[in-house]
C-alpha cells in the first residue's frame, strides 16, 4: 500500500491531461461532456505524478466523471479531510471550489463555493435540478434552423464527441455565411438572485438546457457582468446563432454567437460572446 500523502498537499492537473486543452495558446473548453476516456486520463496523471493509492485513484476518476457531466471541467484538486476540493477558475480574478457531497444512483449533490457565497447544487435521477433546495424550471424553444433529424448548412448539433471551441477565429477560414438562429432559451429560472449564486453553478445550469455545452461554454464572463449589472435577477435566457464556414466550405469550422440576457424572456441587460467550434 502507497503512503497517502499529506491532506493539505495540492494535486495540481496537468493541463494537457485536464478536461481543458490548449490551442493557438488560448484556453478553451471541450463541449459539455469530454467522455469517459479522457477523464480517466486526468485521474491516471494525478495517480502518476501525486503517488495515489488505488482507491484515491478510483475515488478522483469517479469524481472527475460526475463534474465533468454536470459541464464543470476541473483545473486543480486540494484535499481535505474526507473530500476532495475541486477548483474552476470561472473568469478572472474569480476561482469556485466544489465539493461532490454525495453521489448516488438517485442524487447526485455538490457543494459550490465561490467568496462569501455557497451554494448546493442536486441533481435528480428523476430529472429535477435544485439549487439550494429549489427547483429549476427550464424553457427552451427550438430555433428556426434546428431539426434533430438533419444537419444542414445551417443547423449545429452540440452533442457532438470531439468538439473543441475557441474565442480565436480559426485561420484557415476567410469568410463565414450568415448567421442563422439554432437554440433559443426564454427561461433559466434560477429561483434566487443570480447576485447570491456561484458563476459556475449559472454555467452547470446553462450545460443542462438542450444547448448542452453550446450553453454553458465561455459563458463566464457574460455571466460576471450580468452579477454586477442586474444583481437581483431571478431568471435569465439566451440566443445561440450558427454560420457555417463559406470559404472554404467544410463542416469542420462554426461560428457562433450567443447573446445571454440578464431577465426571462430576451429582457434587460445583454452580453454577447463570439466563440468557434472545430470538430476533431
Amino acid at each position: 500500500m502507497k503512503k497517502k500523502k499529506s491532506i493539505s498537499a495540492i494535486l495540481i492537473i496537468a493541463v494537457y491531461a485536464s478536461c481543458f486543452s490548449y490551442v493557438y495558446g488560448e484556453k478553451i473548453a471541450k463541449d459539455s461532456s469530454v467522455g469517459k476516456a479522457e477523464c480517466n486520463a486526468v485521474a491516471e496523471k494525478l495517480a502518476e505524478k501525486n503517488d495515489l493509492t488505488e482507491n484515491q485513484t478510483k475515488r478522483i476518476r469517479s469524481e472527475i466523471e460526475t463534474l465533468d457531466a454536470a459541464g464543470l471541467p476541473i483545473e486543480s484538486i486540494s484535499s481535505k479531510k474526507n473530500n476532495n476540493v475541486y477548483e474552476f477558475k470561472v473568469a478572472k480574478n474569480v476561482v469556485d471550489k466544489v465539493t461532490i457531497l454525495e453521489d448516488s444512483a438517485k442524487t447526485t449533490r455538490l457543494q459550490i463555493r465561490e467568496g462569501k457565497i455557497t451554494n448546493v447544487l442536486e441533481y435528480k435521477a428523476t430529472g429535477e435540478i435544485l439549487v439550494d433546495g429549489e427547483k429549476i424550471k427550464i424553457i427552451t424553444e427550438k430555433g428556426e434552423d434546428y431539426d434533430k433529424n438533419r444537419v444542414s448548412d445551417n443547423s449545429f448539433e452540440p452533442m457532438v464527441d470531439g468538439v473543441t471551441y475557441t474565442k480565436k477565429a480559426p485561420k484557415e477560414i476567410k469568410s463565414w455565411r450568415s448567421y442563422r438562429q439554432n437554440w433559443i432559451c426564454s427561461s433559466v429560472s434560477l429561483q434566487k438572485k443570480i447576485g447570491d449564486l456561484a458563476i459556475s453553478v449559472v454555467i452547470a445550469l446553462l450545460s443542462k438546457t438542450p444547448a448542452g455545452g453550446v450553453a454553458g461554454v465561455f459563458a463566464d464572463d457574460a455571466l460576471k457582468k450580468i452579477k454586477r449589472n442586474d444583481p437581483y435577477t431571478t431568471g435569465i435566457s439566451y440566443k445561440i446563432w450558427v454560420a457555417n464556414s463559406k470559404v472554404p466550405a467544410t463542416s469542420r469550422y462554426t461560428k457562433l454567437k450567443k447573446r445571454i440576457y440578464s431577465r426571462v424572456n430576451f429582457k434587460k441587460y445583454s452580453k454577447d460572446v463570439i466563440y468557434y467550434s472545430r470538430k476533431g
